[in-house]
């Protein structure tokens, strides 16, 4: 029963930021200067025919209640039609959802990868030279924005060394080596921004637990310093990194809107520019509302994820 309660309450949860976000967006995005009328017409189309096709489109109606027909249609798994394009917007996300998607878990990954054996190491020799180079590395990479980042790598790998394509996207269905070829250079944009924040964590949190009573009776039992490390101390400290994991869903998202339009990657977030830039607000809410889904998805996993790591959260559950 307090299962099931639980699982209620996140749904009722989920749904009112959904409709908060939803809300929020379409205010804002008729809110742009310009209409899409005047977007897909010119500067020089006359007065009536901006109004005729405004008419036509409905956009002379009250926002209430034209933002009322899309949820409507939204909750039945219709997501509308670009006024732009005229291609329905479901099945454009679906296209392109892929290739976000996997430019999310590729950068989570490599930051992972960089950021917890680093980690690991600076907690280890805390206040040591390795400590402090870390630290200082992790603090100037962190200052570094996305685009910056992204350039100086295709300088080096695409310009300089040739051993990767400075543009465009490869899907799986031409083989999996072109395709992770074409996703390496994103990805690793976007895993710098995420590592150093990650590592910093670690590092701070292990640095901590390693002074706790339970490692030093390990220690005093004569356990090797690995079997310390991985079995007793890595796991508690891990906790504060699947948060900041969590929360940084929207982070990754975000970047992955300049990222994909700097590398030129056919995904949700290069749709979104264009959408924006079109006055799509048809288009703008379909990719928010995924977007807002995919996040919030996301965090729910991350709540779950506290059972597995932390007995004690486990613990309070079954009370």
């Amino acid at each position: 029963m307090r299962v099931l309660r639980e699982i209620l309450t996140r749904a009722t949860h989920l749904v009112g930021v959904l409709l908060f976000v939803s809300a929020v967006t379409f205010s804002l995005t008729n809110l742009l200067p310009g209409t899409m009328a005047e977007a897909m017409l010119g500067e020089q189309a006359s007065k009536e025919d901006l109004a005729r096709l405004e008419r036509q489109m409905g956009l002379d109606r009250p926002l209430p209640e034209r933002f009322g027909k899309w949820l409507l249609s939204a909750a039945q798994g219709d997501l509308g039609r670009s006024f732009a394009t005229s291609e329905r917007i479901g099945p454009a996300i679906a296209h392109r959802l892929p290739v976000s998607v996997e430019l999310v878990i590729l950068s989570q990954l490599m930051a992972l990868a960089l950021a917890v054996p680093l980690g690991v190491l600076a907690g280890y020799r805390e206040g040591k030279a390795v400590d402090r180079l870390l630290s200082s590395g992790a603090f100037a990479t962190l200052a570094l924005p996305h685009f910056v980042s992204g350039i100086i790598l295709i300088y080096i790998f695409a310009i300089q060394l040739r051993w990767l394509p400075a543009t465009g996207f490869q899907p799986l269905s031409e083989g999996l080596a072109q395709n992770l070829r074409s996703m390496l250079l994103p990805s690793l944009t976007l895993a710098l921004v995420e590592a150093p924040a990650y590592l910093r964590i670690i590092r701070s949190d292990l640095a901590t637990t390693l002074r706790e009573d339970f490692v030093m009776v390990a220690r005093a039992k004569g356990l090797p310093n690995w079997r310390i490390l991985l079995t007793h101390a890595l796991r508690p400290s891990s906790l504060g990194l699947v948060t900041v994991m969590g929360i940084n869903v929207g982070h990754l998202i975000g970047g992955a809107i300049v990222i994909e339009t700097l590398f030129a990657l056919p995904g949700l977030g290069s749709m979104l520019m264009e959408s924006i830039s079109r006055r799509d607000y048809v288009a703008v809410q379909g990719v928010v509302l995924v977007v807002s889904v995919g996040f919030v998805a996301v965090n729910v996993v991350v709540d779950l994820l506290y059972v597995v790591l932390d007995p004690r959260t486990r613990h309070h559950a079954r009370r």
